[in-house]
């Protein structure tokens, strides 16, 4: 915590299905400090290559990418980004996650150059460390392991050790969970369907993301969700924390 004014930089690591997204909006809910900013995910809001990212892999996902999705992303390669447009004159129509990878890593990129924050952070999942933990998991291209890793030596610090959070949970819970989210009409990601489909690899990118963030954040605090309740899971956190009132939720 910077002490002259108080100012923190919070992570909330872990895979989908976890528990962040419930703990980070508690602790900024129950936050001492009231102008606390939440991100999700991404460093900066409104990154637009992170906008056409997201566009990009929601309509892969119903089967229909936009043909103004594709020209944005070819401009953007031509002028940027070689080995994506290298990956785009092979493999188009085809969107694969290579091409998906590589274009969150540009994003990364962008948001890292301009990222200086300030207000205090309470940050639900750092993009740079999910998306190379989902790769390593989904074994995918070297050339797109390497950009990710070499992104990684930018990534900001939290202001202390303790402010660095892992939360993990077995496969059966997160099948369970998203068996709930599904039933209540949420959005579920094809990294979420892998759960029923691929159990493995999402094991395999669970403990990706266990030795990314601990080899980043030696001293993260690693909550295992799956036997504990929400106010639990704030519990345990907070105590470490100390961001928040002592009260119940």
């Amino acid at each position: 915590m910077d002490e002259e004014n108080n100012q923190f930089y919070v992570v909330i690591n872990g895979m989908d299905l976890t528990g962040k997204s419930t703990l980070v909006n508690s602790l900024a809910k129950n936050c001492k400090q009231k102008n606390v900013e939440v991100l999700r995910s991404s460093f900066l809001k409104n990154n637009p290559l992170n906008v056409l990212a997201r566009d990009l892999r929601k309509e892969r996902e119903v089967g229909q990418v936009n043909q103004e999705t594709i020209c944005k992303l070819y401009k953007f390669a031509e002028s940027e980004d070689p080995i994506l447009l290298k990956l785009l004159r092979e493999q188009l129509p085809q969107i694969s996650d290579e091409v998906l990878g590589h274009l969150y890593a540009d994003a990364i990129a962008k948001e890292l150059e301009f990222f200086k924050p300030t207000t205090s952070i309470i940050h639900d999942s750092s993009t740079i460390i999910k998306t190379l933990a989902i790769h390593r998991g989904l074994n995918l291209g070297d050339s797109l392991l390497k950009k990710i890793e070499k992104l990684m030596l930018s990534h900001p610090k939290p202001t202390k050790p303790e402010y660095s959070i892992l939360l993990e949970a077995s496969i059966d819970v997160k099948k369970d969970r998203l068996n709930k989210r599904i039933n209540e009409g949420g959005y579920v990601s094809e990294i979420d369907k892998k759960v029923f489909s691929e159990p493995h690899k999402v094991e395999k990118t669970a403990e990706a993301m266990r030795e990314i963030t601990l080899k980043m954040f030696p001293e993260t605090l690693v909550i295992d969700t799956t036997n504990m309740s929400e106010k639990e899971v704030f519990v345990t956190a907070n105590k470490q924390l100390k961001i928040c009132k002592d009260r119940s939720l």
